[in-house]
């Protein structure tokens, strides 16, 4: 009550908007804030492309399909699809982890973090990022640094 509220939508994108409305409906303004203040993890894959960012996606795919399957976590190399190395069960699984993902090249990573920002009203975005090469990492968040916003 009367502090800023952070989700991490990359635990459990599903349970985002009733968690948001929970704290928003019982918020009671404090010394320390007089409205309430969200803020939301966002995974984020960044790249040159829309085809690149799906493309590194693929590590995450595969870091979280490993945890699913109580696999070692280390992180693995992109791939060129995941066809073959998930069931068809756990691809959705995977997806719905990554339902609040702001994954593409500029133009369309821009888009989805104005969609995710309308549809939230959320006051700041926490991004984390899994890469496997630490370039692609730093690429990412300099796509993410050269966005301009309203």
């Amino acid at each position: 009550q009367g502090l800023p509220y952070a989700f991490a939508s990359h635990f459990a994108p599903r349970f985002m908007q009733q968690a948001i409305s929970l704290y928003r409906d019982n918020f009671k303004p404090s010394a320390v804030l007089d409205k309430p203040y969200v803020m939301l993890g966002v995974p984020l894959i960044a790249a040159d492309s829309d085809e690149q960012a799906h493309y590194l996606a693929t590590s995450a795919y595969q870091r979280i399909l490993a945890l699913f399957r109580g696999q070692s976590l280390l992180m693995k190399p992109p791939v060129a699809t995941m066809d073959g190395l998930w069931l068809p069960h756990e691809e959705r699984a995977v997806q719905d982890f990554f339902g609040l993902a702001a994954i593409g090249g500029p133009q369309t990573f821009k888009q989805r973090l104005e969609q995710i920002v309308q549809d939230t009203g959320a006051d700041e975005l926490i991004f984390t990022g899994d890469f496997y090469h630490f370039a692609d990492r730093l690429r990412s968040f300099d796509i993410l640094a050269s966005i301009k916003t309203a």
